[in-house]
């Protein structure tokens, strides 16, 4: 009850609150059962504090939520000394973990909890990282490459798939641009239009897109500057920039004329930007019943990307364009150059 009440950790909607309390997870034990100052509740507190300080707001409201998954589970226990979290107290939260979510989640909330651990390290806190190699689990199988829908339901026609493998294969489908066109007319009397069609032109991610400012949007020069903050670079900001389609000029340019007051693209009532839930909650609404449901903000950033390849446009450009950083994402839509790598081939003159 105390981690609810100072909001470290939130009850889902759907649960009840005595139930999640009782039941929410097994029995479990603390090898070390001695109440000291650095907690594991009062690390996690300070932990999220800096990364908040120094991570994007994206990647702090998953780091939260993965450590509330870590305290829910703990439950009075995270009150207790850090020391007192041995390896085999990291087996049993994979194994409640494992029950609801899939392996690369688990892996994820791990990589979450095992940086929390090293931050207790350096400061002294704590001696040893209770988390290893053994406690994740292998890397899923991920389509190599972006798809559109007919292709996405040609694999799931063949069946043999599970819920989730079916939706994991929607995460990476593409929209064709006459896909995007019927999108953004579907959007069209949405107060998400102007987000949507920033998406679409400029292959954002959705924490940029939302957290962008009006002082790196130069409507003269027709130019974005797109800001990402970088937790594991010697800089803490990076900056590429991104010219602005014709078509998306005047939707910004009428935003800008008719937005609430204040620093932010898409601002809310209290000077700040949208939240990004409650963006994605209204755009599920939106298309709900039709057939792009299913997809994320994020399907807008695979299209940007994979039409652009269709076309033939040089993969540095694309590159410049999405920041992209590693060869892993940049083989997910190389498939889609085909006159480029006919022309590669056709040159070669033995």
């Amino acid at each position: 009850m105390h981690l609810i009440t100072t909001g470290v950790l939130e009850i889902p909607p759907y649960e009840d609150i005595g139930d999640f309390i009782l039941i929410g997870k097994p029995k479990m034990r603390l090898e070390t059962k001695r109440s000291i100052s650095n907690s594991l509740f009062d690390t996690a507190s300070i932990y999220l504090k800096t990364a908040q300080s120094r991570k994007a707001t994206s990647s702090y409201k998953t780091e939260q939520i993965h450590l509330r998954h870590f305290l829910a589970f703990l439950g009075d226990d995270a009150k207790l000394a850090i020391s007192g979290i041995t390896s085999s107290i990291i087996d049993e939260y994979v194994v409640w973990r494992r029950e609801s979510v899939g392996p690369n989640t688990v892996n994820k909330e791990l990589q979450t909890i095992s940086q929390m651990f090293r931050f207790a390290i350096e400061r002294d806190l704590y001696n040893n990282n209770p988390i290893n190699p053994g406690h994740r689990f292998k890397k899923a199988g991920v389509p190599h490459r972006f798809m559109t829908r007919p292709e996405i339901n040609e694999q799931i026609k063949r069946g043999g798939l599970t819920d989730k493998e079916e939706k994991d294969l929607m995460r990476f489908r593409y929209l064709k641009m006459d896909e995007i066109t019927e999108l953004l007319k579907l959007s069209k009397r949405s107060p998400l239009h102007p987000l949507i069609a920033l998406l679409a032109y400029t292959g954002m991610r959705r924490g940029e897109a939302l957290s962008l400012e009006w002082k790196d949007v130069d409507l003269k020069r027709k130019k974005i500057l797109v800001r990402s903050r970088k937790q594991s670079s010697s800089v803490e900001f990076t900056g590429r920039d991104i010219d602005i389609h014709p078509k998306l000029l005047p939707i910004l340019k009428k935003l800008h004329k008719t937005s609430k007051k204040g620093k932010y693209v898409f601002s809310n009532n209290q000077s700040g930007y949208w939240d990004q839930d409650s963006a994605y909650r209204q755009f599920k609404n939106l298309i709900a019943g039709t057939s792009f449901e299913g997809i994320g903000f994020h399907c807008f950033r695979h299209s940007f990307a994979s039409n652009l390849a269709a076309l033939g446009v040089d993969q540095r450009i694309i590159d410049h364009f999405m920041g992209h950083q590693t060869e892993e994402i940049r083989r997910r839509y190389q498939h889609l150059f085909p006159a480029s790598r006919r022309k590669a081939i056709d040159s070669l003159d033995y």
